[in-house]
């Protein structure tokens, strides 16, 4: 084994150069050309892709069948706030909620009668 010790001093200094070296680098790199490039074609994709979805979109309230969903929205929409909607919810569930009971009693009903 190597009895030699490395004087602390130097792996102090070595650490700050690395850690100098890393953000120069970091620097260097974000402010590159290339960097920006990039990053311009990226914002150029986004926009062209966000007109290409806003073109659709307007393109299929046009439609027929954009006009059918945007009626069928508002018809639901109308439903909700009249409260129709929520009274169909009601129903439903008291209906399940009736058949879940008479079943639970004939079951506890058949456990009562062998019981006797």
């Amino acid at each position: 084994m190597n009895d030699e010790k490395i004087p602390e001093g130097d792996l102090k200094e070595e650490f700050q150069n690395l850690s100098q070296n890393l953000k120069t680098v970091i620097n260097t790199a974000w402010e590159s050309e290339e960097r920006k490039k990039v990053q311009a074609d990226i914002h150029d994709g986004l926009d062209e892709l966000y007109n290409a979805i806003n073109q659709m979109i307007d393109e299929f309230k046009v439609s027929e069948t954009g006009k059918k969903v945007v009626k069928e929205v508002d018809d639901f929409s109308e439903r909700l706030r009249s409260g129709e909607i929520r009274d169909q919810a009601v129903e439903g569930i008291l209906s399940a909620l009736k058949k879940m009971n008479a079943e639970l009693e004939k079951a506890a009903s058949k456990f009562t009668s062998s019981e006797d």
